[in-house]
């Protein structure tokens, strides 16, 4: 899932880290 909502990233936060810089770079 590439939803940065509360209840995901409590569920994996890690997951979320990772993907908010990558997402970033998809955007560029």
């Amino acid at each position: 899932s590439w939803t940065f909502s509360p209840a995901e990233q409590r569920g994996k936060p890690v997951r979320v880290w990772v993907n908010i810089p990558f997402n970033f770079r998809l955007n560029e």
